[in-house]
């Protein structure tokens, strides 16, 4: 000892501070391999598949991410150490230390992002600590097994870093390593630039795959100087995922099969609020002799999204990987090898392509395509096509899946001849207000709004009108649903228009099932669009395969046991849906939370809820 602190105070304090940086450097390096090889588990857990050039983004990415993050934490924490800890025993052992406890926060986030699909956050560290006494069932087990090999490795690399730097020579491998990782953390940033600037989705969906990742953006840095242009990567501009629906072979039990015709009605912007005798009349007198669910609510706030979960019975998230593989949904399936004859009746004034148009009815036999300019054109192709096969007498022969799709309410759009509620607007100043709202208008919006409900009304009470003077209207099920709502609080009328807010009020939609051999019903438990597939397929289709098999949805005439929430969103965001909150979760695994009057409030989302919802939404995709 006494020899040992005698050479050390000939060493200058300069060479004992370079020789450490000089070990960490080395040290630093195996981290960063170490990091690489850890994080290649967020790739394979990613649900997406990419274009080559998204996944040449992908590696170039891991690369010089982990370097940066590794880079960083020497910055802070052993650079500034050096100078303090002259001891290079005690600063290399504090250095292995601190690398252990990084490499194994690293792999507990591998496994949270496993369940959840995103990153370790202090919101979620709080319901963790709030759901303390909840088994949460996430196995993390195997850190018995990797953290004493994690140990063993950091002691061999720390001596091996102590060899390289005894050496006191230049290596090419330390410079071409940096190179390589510094290039790639360039390239990552330039790539990512032209991504959003093009808005190219296979490389955007990426922003949140490996933890603390904050790619730069271009809209506000390139786009708006128009300082280069940039170029085109051939290849879809859309993500694709593995995805596995149904999980299994759908089973069906042709005596169980019932040949009802169907009718379903859709309106968007339809909240559950306008389901009173002062707004719509007629549709509240049939609500009362059909089976009505009073807490139903809708997937999505966008038209093209909104009835995709409705058809397909899983949650809206899967939207893309459906819409590029091409999947059609299992109910329009069944109604084909049931020879339904499936007419869909749309409005659609801008006669843009939708999912409804693209995916959902592609497998279509002889269709004849339906997309019309108002919903006035589609009421009446509705009454004309009821009329026609009624005087075909063609009605009981063949069964009939027809749906309708009407959109004034979503563009405050009256069609009616009468004005009921006023002041009001006209019909074009309804698309503009949304520019220019203040607190002198919302009346008149409001109005319009209510104007608009009451137009619909009538268009409803004149397709079951001409539905009830058919010979086959005892053996047809309507169906009556908002494909959205509609916000009426000022703050939401002050974003009139903005698919991306949703509130109770936007999501609450009505919802019912009218079935001539049923008594009437009113179900207060909480359903959702998703629940509508596997309803018809149990109950009336004949299909005998467990719904969670093809659905994250359950029959809601014979339901195992009420669910808890109803997922709605979007691939951007995921809100679940509970009777009080609402909870809305980013890409990053922010969670925010709101009440029913819209007011944020401090998360409080149970764990097993949270889990329930992560299954779901990873559910159909290959692991």
């Amino acid at each position: 000892m006494h020899s040992f602190q005698k050479y050390k105070k000939f060493i200058p304090y300069s060479d004992r501070v370079f020789s450490s940086i000089e070990w960490c450097h080395w040290f630093l390096l195996f981290n960063v391999f170490i990091s690489i090889i850890i994080s290649v588990r967020y790739i394979l857990n990613t649900n997406y598949s990419f274009t080559q050039f998204a996944t040449v983004y992908q590696i170039v990415n891991l690369l010089g991410h982990l370097w940066f993050v590794n880079f960083v934490f020497f910055l802070f924490i052993p650079f500034p150490l050096a100078f303090i800890l002259t001891n290079n025993r005690i600063y290399r052992i504090f250095c292995i230390c601190a690398s252990v406890l990084g490499q194994t926060a690293l792999l507990i986030d591998t496994q949270i992002f496993h369940y959840f699909k995103f990153h370790i956050n202090p919101t979620l560290l709080q319901v963790f600590r709030d759901n303390s006494d909840y088994h949460t069932g996430i196995n993390f087990n195997f850190l018995y097994v990797v953290i004493p090999i994690l140990v063993v490795v950091e002691i061999v690399l720390a001596k091996y870093a102590t060899h390289k730097t005894n050496k006191h020579r230049n290596n090419w491998i330390t410079t071409a390593c940096l190179s390589i990782f510094i290039s790639s953390f360039a390239l990552t940033h330039l790539i990512h630039i032209w991504a959003d600037y093009t808005d190219y989705q296979p490389i955007i969906v990426q922003d949140s795959t490996l933890p603390l990742s904050y790619p730069m953006t271009a809209k506000t840095f390139i786009a708006k100087n128009d300082w280069i242009v940039l170029p085109s990567v051939e290849g879809s501009n859309t993500t694709s995922s593995d995805m596995k629906y149904p999980l299994s072979s759908i089973n069906v039990s042709t005596s169980e099969v019932k040949k009802f015709n169907y009718l379903v009605i859709s309106v968007k912007g339809l909240g559950y609020s306008m389901l009173t005798q002062k707004y719509m009349p007629f549709t509240t007198q049939f609500s009362k002799k059909a089976q009505l669910f009073t807490n139903h609510y809708a997937a999505n706030t966008l038209s093209d999204e909104a009835m995709f979960p409705f058809f397909y019975g899983i949650s809206p998230q899967y939207y893309h990987s459906a819409l590029v593989n091409s999947v059609s949904p299992i109910l329009i399936e069944e109604l084909q090898h049931e020879e339904y004859h499936v007419r869909t009746f749309i409005s659609n004034e801008s006669q843009d392509k939708t999912i409804l148009d693209t995916n959902t009815f592609s497998t279509i036999r002889e269709r004849i395509p339906e997309t019309l300019k108002s919903d006035k054109e589609t009421v009446s192709a509705v009454v004309s096509f009821l009329e026609k096969i009624n005087e075909q007498k063609s009605g009981s022969a063949i069964p009939q899946f027809l749906y309708v799709s009407l959109a004034n309410p979503s563009i405050l759009k009256n069609e009616s001849s009468k004005v009921r509620f006023t002041p009001t607007i006209t019909n074009d100043e309804g698309k503009l207000l949304s520019k220019k709202l203040d607190t002198r208008n919302v009346e008149t919006l409001r109005n319009a709004y209510a104007n608009s409900i009451y137009s619909t009304d009538r268009a409803i009470e004149k397709i079951i009108t001409a539905l009830e003077g058919t010979s086959f209207k005892d053996n047809t099920i309507v169906i009556i649903t908002g494909e959205y709502g509609f916000d009426m609080g000022y703050r939401s009328l002050k974003q009139f228009g903005y698919s991306g807010d949703y509130t109770f009020e936007k999501l609450h939609v009505p919802f019912m099932i009218h079935d001539p051999s049923l008594l009437p019903k009113t179900y207060e438990f909480i359903s959702g669009h998703e629940d509508v597939a596997p309803t018809l397929l149990e109950t009336y289709l004949g299909v005998t395969t467990p719904n969670n098999e093809y659905s994250t949805g359950r029959n809601l005439f014979n339901p195992v046991s009420n669910s808890e929430f109803v997922i709605s969103g979007d691939s951007r965001q995921i809100y679940i849906v509970e009777n009080s909150q609402i909870t809305r979760i980013n890409r990053r695994g922010g969670l925010f939370l709101t009440d029913s009057t819209d007011n944020q409030k401090a998360v409080n989302i149970k764990m097993p809820t949270l889990l329930k919802a992560m299954r779901q939404l990873n559910k159909f995709y290959n692991e």
